[in-house]
């Protein structure tokens, strides 16, 4: 059995931590397959665990089925988005290996599997997925679909287990960012059948149609960006912020509204860190603001992407300081890209760099 070394994965970097596991899990990945076909990777759960706890104790993990009767190993952020892009990076950096294939989030389940799918729980409640009922209403400037479900279950049920069963059926039906993607309001009740209701099992089909009708296109979710404005300005740590855009609308939002010192749990022992640059308003003029912001925020993205060291995530215009926010994933590897561009730009001097988490 491959034990992890104690203690050493606090001073491994995201990046190493990553080749680190491309280069154990090859030597495992045969014996896992086995160990799954004869059911008996039970034996081999502890190993996993220690592993996947040393390096990436942030992420979710999963084995199932792949592709032609192999196997799949998916880890995944969960929706968060600062963690599913640690998630991605980790697919980036797969191998090939016989019988495998690697998800970096939970994949739809097949028509074949979706049909027929029963849910069991252990005060003896059972859902199949036929028989989950869901009322749509077509958005077509969201481009999303606001649905209404229900199975009769779940009129004896308090409402965190209704919860949890409906997420864990969009997860199965559209996978996890499908939800994400296709679908807005969710709301659980009671519906008399009409044109608009089909069984979850349908649903996929539907949004096919709806996306192709339309001309929809899924948009990667950690690809896209939110816009957001600040109505009053503070003494806190980034309070004199106007305007800004991001790829991490929750991150922001909690670290704006945060009243003590913020502390980032998503990359907690990760190896990773986000941080901000703090540049000083002046040497932006109004009329150049936005463009030099946007160009400086490029050049910082692209020398972390080009040494796969880390990404930029957004920014923001302030009334004293301009910022720019950047994940780093090979510690002072990413320290000192974001150094040397900022020397290149001649703006080491009119630059702070701050970490998001202030603990």
């Amino acid at each position: 059995m491959n034990e992890p070394t104690p203690d050493s994965s606090n001073t491994l970097s995201f990046k190493q931590r990553v080749q680190e596991f491309w280069t154990w899990f090859p030597t495992v990945a045969q014996r896992y397959r086995e160990a799954i076909d004869d059911r008996s990777f039970d034996d081999h759960v502890e190993d996993m665990t220690q592993h996947m706890t040393r390096w990436f104790p942030r992420l979710a993990w999963v084995f199932g089925p792949g592709e032609e009767d192999g196997h799949s190993l998916t880890i995944t952020g969960e929706g968060d988005r600062l963690k599913q892009m640690l998630a991605e990076y980790w697919h980036a950096h797969a191998v090939a290996l016989p019988g495998w294939s690697f998800q970096a989030s939970r994949q739809p389940s097949s028509p074949h599997r979706l049909d027929g799918l029963q849910f069991e729980f252990g005060d003896g409640t059972a859902v199949k997925t036929n028989d989950v009922m869901v009322r749509t209403e077509v958005h077509e400037e969201t481009q999303k679909l606001d649905v209404q479900v229900w199975h009769p279950v779940f009129e004896f049920l308090p409402e965190d287990g209704q919860w949890q069963i409906v997420f864990l059926l969009f997860d199965e039906a559209l996978g996890e960012f499908g939800t994400e993607t296709w679908i807005g309001d969710i709301e659980v009740g009671a519906f008399e059948k009409d044109d608009k209701t089909r069984s979850i099992t349908d649903l996929p089909r539907f949004i096919d149609q709806v996306a192709e009708y339309f001309g929809w296109e899924a948009v990667d979710p950690l690809a896209s960006y939110s816009v957001y404005e600040v109505p009053e300005q503070s003494e806190s740590p980034r309070g004199d912020t106007l305007i800004g855009r991001t790829s991490v609308p929750n991150l922001i939002r909690d670290f704006l509204a945060s009243q003590e010192p913020f502390e980032l749990e998503s990359l907690t022992d990760s190896g990773a860190e986000a941080i901000y640059l703090a540049i000083d308003s002046k040497l932006f003029p109004a009329e150049q603001a936005s463009e030099l912001r946007a160009n400086i925020e490029d050049a910082l993205d692209d020398a972390l992407s080009n040494a796969e060291a880390g990404r930029a995530l957004g920014g923001a215009y302030g009334i004293n300081q301009n910022y720019i926010d950047l994940l780093l994933l090979a510690g002072d590897e990413s320290r000192r890209l974001v150094e040397r561009t900022l020397n290149e730009l001649q703006l080491t001097e009119h630059t702070r760099i701050l970490p998001f988490d202030q603990t």
